[in-house]
């Protein structure tokens, strides 16, 4: 069974976080008068014609069988000026690049999205700009794509360090705890580099010593053996 409403959800809650008080976040495309949002982001709406605002896709394999699921779910971004300034597009860009750049840092930062999905990510965008009756505005359509394994998830079986670090097979279930990572094989083998971590399912991380799973991100070092 799809669990569209759950990652969707998980996604949504992303995003409104990443991009802050200061932006709007829609969920569809509603009915509602948005005139008045001049920084706004809009989830599981087309933003093409003949688009969906969420297109599931599957791919079965083995005698269960088992599901790879992707959904690529529709997203839009806005910023506008409220005006017809001639140098108003200029600075929406760069508006709606640093909102494109927040999405894409905490998808990346999140992969999981909290262990909703197996794995979130941002893998197209399409920027459009002019200006109309409500004045010159900026506008990104993105593709965020989510994939998720079932019916079954598969337990994680290595622990690839990154920042943040994820695990395989991919869609892997998160373990529980650290106690839950005594059975998982860390790549590399050798201490993790600073900052390099994996999610828990629990909602914290850990890091391989090169000896032993140890709570949080991998420490720096400071010269004389310190650590911050």
């Amino acid at each position: 069974m799809s669990t569209v409403d759950a990652a969707v959800d998980a996604l949504r809650a992303k995003i409104a976080t990443a991009v802050g008080p200061d932006v709007e976040v829609y969920d569809g495309p509603g009915t509602d008068d948005r005139s008045s949002a001049l920084r706004a982001v809009t989830i599981a709406a087309a933003f093409e014609d003949d688009q969906d605002a969420i297109a599931v896709t599957r791919a079965y394999s083995g005698a269960k069988p088992r599901f790879i699921e992707t959904l690529d779910v529709a997203c839009s971004i806005y910023a506008g000026s409220g005006d017809s300034d001639p140098g108003a597009v200029d600075s929406l860009r760069g508006d709606a690049s640093v909102i494109l750049a927040g999405i894409d840092y905490a998808l990346r930062k999140d992969r999981t999205l909290g262990g909703k999905v197996g794995q979130a990510r941002l893998t197209s965008a399409r920027w459009v700009q002019g200006r109309d009756a409500a004045g010159a505005g900026v506008y990104v359509g993105l593709i965020v794509s989510l994939v998720q394994i079932g019916p079954d998830k598969p337990a994680a079986g290595l622990a690839i360090a990154a920042v943040p670090g994820y695990y395989e097979p991919l869609g892997a279930l998160l373990p529980a705890n650290l106690a839950a990572l005594e059975p998982v094989t860390p790549q590399p083998l050798f201490a993790w580099a600073p900052g390099q971590y994996v999610p828990l399912a629990d909602g914290s991380s850990a890091h391989w010593s090169g000896t032993a799973w140890v709570a949080g991100p991998a420490p720096s070092s400071l010269p004389g053996g310190g650590r911050f």
